[in-house]
């Protein structure tokens, strides 16, 4: 088996792997023990809890995923996240990914709900308007009402309407339908499909087969 190295997602650091072997009984007993004995256990591939294993380590998020699976199971009702989407082209057509939320992904959320990457959209400008009309003749706190809008209202806005984006959970669907958890993945890695579905080929084809037959 590939035990990958401490980076998250990147997909340069894929190379920086080390090998050894664990029997089946091994692979069971990290697989209960990541994922607490909740009863999907078995549908985590070993490269998953691997990853999974170090974002814990690295940023505390094990609970920010599990919860997401947890709705993609029926445990517990949809979350604030964007929800589940199959890959309809490219290399990894027929996969599926599902966001997950935490803290580090506060900026991409409020940014992408104003559009601040691209020259912003006409909420923001209406926002900008409104904030300071009720700033009325105060223009030395327009700067604070507006980051608080921009900052606050952005986040809430995208939780409201469950759009909160973040890293992906990558997962497949076997014969009888049910989620095979692959592996995590970054929106960066998602720009070079080829490359992050080799990384998924490499961590899974073993333990997967049938889901890599092509």
């Amino acid at each position: 088996m590939n035990k990958m190295s401490d980076d998250v997602g990147s997909p340069e650091q894929q190379s920086d792997m080390v090998q050894f072997s664990l029997d089946v009984c091994e692979i069971d007993t990290i697989k209960r023990y990541i994922a607490n004995d909740a009863p999907y256990w078995s549908r985590l591939s070993l490269a998953f809890c691997l990853r999974l294993a170090n974002l814990e380590k690295v940023y505390g998020e094990a609970r920010d995923v599990f919860d997401e699976i947890d709705s993609l199971e029926g445990l517990r009702p949809p979350g604030i996240t964007k929800a589940a989407t199959i890959f309809k082209r490219g290399a990894l057509k027929g996969l599926w990914h599902k966001h997950f939320y935490s803290s580090r992904h506060i900026i991409r959320n409020f940014g992408e709900r104003w559009n601040l990457g691209r020259n912003g959209n006409a909420d923001l400008n209406n926002m900008i308007t409104e904030a300071m009309k009720d700033c009325g003749e105060q223009p030395s706190i327009w700067p604070g009402a507006i980051a608080h809008r921009i900052v606050i209202g952005g986040l809430e806005d995208r939780s409201a309407a469950r759009r909160m984006t973040g890293d992906w959970i990558i997962f497949a669907k076997n014969s009888v339908g049910e989620n095979i958890y692959l592996d995590l993945a970054t929106h960066e890695e998602g720009r070079r499909a080829d490359v992050l579905l080799e990384k998924l080929r490499m961590g899974n084809a073993g333990e997967f087969p049938e889901l890599f037959n092509n």
